[in-house]
């Protein structure tokens, strides 16, 4: 049985010194979060732990116009996944974004990227 105390507080008081909700995998440690991914990580990483079926297939597809253009493709596939994750929440989620965009940021000058 749950204690009473407990439930004489409002909700918002509750739901305000209770700890945050961690996002992390398993045995992921603060570390893991604040390592650049590469690209073709970034696209694993969403088809593996993305709760969205439609943003997981979108870097199914991407990890596809890689396996086909090579190199060539993926400053262009980087910024489809990255338009798709926009509603992705959690510590995971924000280095996907942050390594992609650092990409984007790096290869916008570079002629030997396409895009």
């Amino acid at each position: 049985m749950k204690s009473a105390a407990n439930y004489d507080r409002p909700i918002y008081s509750r739901i305000m010194t209770e700890p945050p909700h961690d996002s992390r995998p398993p045995g992921a440690t603060k570390r893991d979060y604040d390592r650049t991914l590469g690209v073709v990580e970034c696209f694993t990483v969403i088809t593996e732990q993305c709760p969205s079926g439609a943003v997981r297939r979108v870097a199914e597809a991407a990890l596809e116009a890689v396996k086909g253009g090579g190199r060539g493709v993926l400053r262009e596939q980087a910024h489809y996944v990255l338009m798709a994750i926009r509603g992705w929440r959690g510590e995971r989620s924000a280095q996907v974004h942050r390594s992609l965009s650092e990409f984007i940021g790096a290869t916008k000058d570079d002629p030997g990227e396409s895009g």
